[in-house]
């Protein structure tokens, strides 16, 4: 096998594993009244919720050196579209094509928001 055939192979080997990869960002911050919030965008409303959860827990060791915490106010909500108007012929149907390749392969389609206190 050629060098090329094996860059290219590692490569798309690489691109494939980073699409698959989890597709959740987000940050934590502590707040003025001694809570932390969290923002968060994902794809799906499940694994928003996972990622908020798992990073309150480390926040709360990191910080307070405790997993115990407790959820203030936690929401996800899912993104909708706006329409920028009536869209014809090709444009439309690309449109709409791209936006359902976009979904399918990660695009955030719901964020997510927690307010969680430390527990000692």
């Amino acid at each position: 096998m050629s060098i090329q055939k094996t860059l290219v192979i590692a490569f798309s080997i690489g691109l494939l594993l980073s699409a698959c990869a989890a597709n959740v960002r987000g940050t934590v911050f502590k707040q003025a009244d001694g809570t932390y919030k969290g923002t968060y965008s994902a794809k799906n409303e499940r694994e928003a919720l996972k990622v908020i959860h798992d990073d309150a827990k480390i926040q709360c060791k990191n910080e307070e050196k405790t997993e115990k915490y407790v959820v203030v106010n936690q929401n996800v909500d899912k993104m909708t579209e706006q329409a920028e108007g009536a869209k014809e012929g090709f444009a439309a149907v690309a449109g709409s094509a791209v936006t359902a390749l976009d979904k399918f392969y990660g695009s955030e389609n719901v964020r997510g928001t927690i307010i969680f206190k430390c527990e000692k």
